[in-house]
């Protein structure tokens, strides 16, 4: 009898440990974008050639499920004019890219043609906030 209690109280932990505080599935990144004033036309130019192509591979790679760009109405100077919306697979999936952002950065160092989008991106826009949404 003391054993049939020892093994359903060690039954009762095992089930406990598979239930998970989250569910699983897509999670997509929200970024709030401030473009600066005259600045609009070079930033759409940015997201539709370099921020573009950059998705289109990770979304080829698998590192992300979609992606989305929304124009937002900003009231006053504090609120987003654009909102960017990346789709990932799940949680993990966020740990994947940051990994692979580190290893390009340590494999191919500093180079322009990283840096220029970049670059491109701080002189037409500003970086608000950002968000994580389970779907």
């Amino acid at each position: 009898m003391l054993i049939g209690l020892v093994l359903s109280a060690f039954t009762a932990i095992a089930n406990g440990q598979d239930v998970k505080p989250y569910k699983e599935g897509p999670v997509t990144q929200i970024s709030y974008i401030k473009v600066k004033p005259g600045r609009f036309d070079d930033y759409m130019k940015f997201l539709d050639t370099t921020y573009k192509s950059l998705l289109e591979a990770n979304k080829k790679a698998g590192l992300i499920t979609g992606y989305a760009v929304y124009s937002a109405e900003a009231r006053n100077p504090q609120e987003p004019d654009l909102i960017l919306a990346v789709t990932y697979a799940n949680m993990a999936a966020l740990d994947r890219t940051d990994r692979q952002k580190r290893s390009q950065r340590k494999s191919s160092g500093p180079t322009v043609s990283r840096a220029r989008p970049r670059l491109i991106e701080v002189r037409c826009a500003m970086y608000l906030a950002a968000s994580l949404f389970e779907n």
